[in-house]
């Protein structure tokens, strides 16, 4: 698995190997690992909050808990839409935008998510960043191939990542990207237009 994700995204062998190093904790000694394993991991994701609806509604209504939801693997259109539509310029995300948008979410989440565990976490909150980094990295912001990678979960026709380092992006340059987003998401930060217009988005 960190072969085939190194050669996909031109990551640095120890980056693939990072990134895949959970995977360990499911194989259970088998060997190999069943796709639906791999869904679970959907759940805790990071990538999630920002496109995967904590309880499969839209976050400005009142859903069921978390627990009642097994399928948090599958991404929610209208969250897509969202976080892209978040481009400053249109056509591709800014490190701005990204972390304007997830603190959004994280904000949105903890308003309406009972089991919300990122809170006094810097940890799962760096871990987060970590994600939208890797995605700002290979895909260089662009929204249409996002848009296809995040709704459909499948790589454009004939992409190929933005990164281009002969010897693969590295765990530094991941974290000092990781790093950019983090130091600049904030939970109660001044709402763009588009996000006042939603009534429950002023609510602390």
């Amino acid at each position: 698995m960190s072969l085939a994700i190194q050669h996909a995204y031109n990551l640095s062998p120890s980056l693939a190997d990072q990134l895949t190093a959970s995977a360990k904790q499911i194989d259970q000694g088998r060997g190999w690992i069943d796709l639906q394993d791999l869904s679970a991991l959907n759940v805790s994701s990071a990538i999630c909050r920002l496109v995967k609806s904590d309880y499969r509604l839209t976050p400005n209504l009142a859903g069921p808990d978390i627990a009642f939801c097994p399928d948090q693997g599958t991404p929610h259109p209208e969250l897509v839409d969202r976080f892209l539509a978040h481009a400053s310029n249109s056509t591709s995300l800014s490190l701005d935008d990204i972390a304007y948008f997830s603190g959004l979410r994280r904000a949105e989440c903890k308003r309406t998510n009972g089991q919300y565990s990122m809170t006094w976490s810097f940890l799962h909150e760096f871990f987060g960043s970590g994600n939208c980094a890797l995605m700002y990295s290979l895909f260089g912001g662009n929204v249409n191939d996002l848009r296809v990678w995040l709704a459909e979960e499948r790589f454009p026709n004939g992409w190929e990542p933005r990164n281009r380092e002969a010897f693969g992006h590295t765990i530094t340059q991941a974290q000092i990207t990781s790093l950019a987003i983090e130091f600049n998401i904030n939970e109660k930060q001044k709402l763009r237009p588009e996000d006042v217009a939603d009534p429950e988005a002023n609510k602390p």
